[in-house]
């Protein structure tokens, strides 16, 4: 008795699936294989950072002056990776704050953030302008946003900040100085019909011995879109005429946390405005 013809074809169309089945297992093995060091790789690379101070010697920086606090803008331009291994996270950021009046100019602040493999929450951060070097040294535990921060500035002890995140509370070595920013961080970014809409930055004001001395921005900007026509947005607003170095150096510092909350940011590649 022959087979009949409808059984035939279901064999062929089965043979035929099976045959196609274990091609495609065959070039997935051979993918996995191949790149199965470069896997390795990505796991236990090292980030090339370059070095902070090398970076920090490098900038063109305008020099500094007081007035300089109100001409800061939202933007800075730099560099910045993240890598993201089993047990262990790692950063970097490298940028300049640029200059409301002059953005394609020198910068008024340069900064580096580095950040520990074993603890996320873990970091350097300096920030150095034509006249001051303010170094953070944070420590917290990687998912713990809480951190604590010993502040120095031209390489003297100037106190401490206790972060609960992301409120920063800062008291000076001895405690004669409080000051307290207290920003509440919002999506900033929509599309609508496609179209990507940057919101204006919310300011948060920074309190000095119960003095407000400036308000900051709650947001920077890294990734603008080309040709973007609508003006960076200003880092500071209601900025103090009076400030005393004490003032200036706490402002630093709280721009310095400013722009380390900013490089926790995981969505690098997003336009930001």
């Amino acid at each position: 008795m022959e087979p009949h013809p409808l059984f035939l074809v279901s064999l062929v169309v089965f043979i035929g699936f099976m045959c196609f089945a274990l091609l495609a297992f065959g070039v997935f093995v051979f993918i996995f294989i191949t790149n199965l060091s470069n896997v390795g790789n990505m796991l236990t690379a090292e980030l090339s950072a370059p070095p902070s101070e090398d970076f920090l010697a490098s900038a063109i920086l305008r020099p500094w002056e007081p007035s300089a606090f109100g001409d800061l803008s939202c933007r800075w331009k730099g560099d910045w990776h993240d890598i993201t291994r089993p047990g262990g996270y790692e950063g970097y950021t490298r940028g300049v704050v640029k200059s409301l009046r002059d953005p394609d100019g020198p910068g008024w602040l340069a900064f580096a953030i580095d950040r520990d493999h074993r603890r996320e929450r873990k970091g350097i951060i300096i920030l150095k302008t034509g006249a001051q070097r303010v170094e953070l040294n944070v420590s917290g535990q990687r998912l713990n946003p809480n951190v604590q921060v010993q502040a120095r500035v031209d390489g003297m002890e100037w106190g401490s900040m206790t972060v609960t995140h992301p409120t920063c509370l800062y008291h000076s070595a001895d405690r004669a100085t409080e000051a307290r920013w207290a920003p509440v961080f919002r999506p900033k970014l929509a599309f609508v019909f496609t179209k990507l809409i940057a919101f204006d930055p919310d300011y948060y004001p920074l309190i000095v011995n119960n003095r407000p001395v400036a308000a900051l921005a709650d947001m920077w900007i890294r990734n603008p879109r080309v040709g973007a026509q609508k003006p960076f947005p200003a880092a500071l607003q209601s900025v103090d005429d009076n400030l005393n170095p004490n003032e200036q150096g706490i402002l630093l510092m709280m721009l310095g946390m400013s722009l380390y909350f900013d490089a926790l940011r995981t969505n690098r590649f997003r336009q930001d405005w």
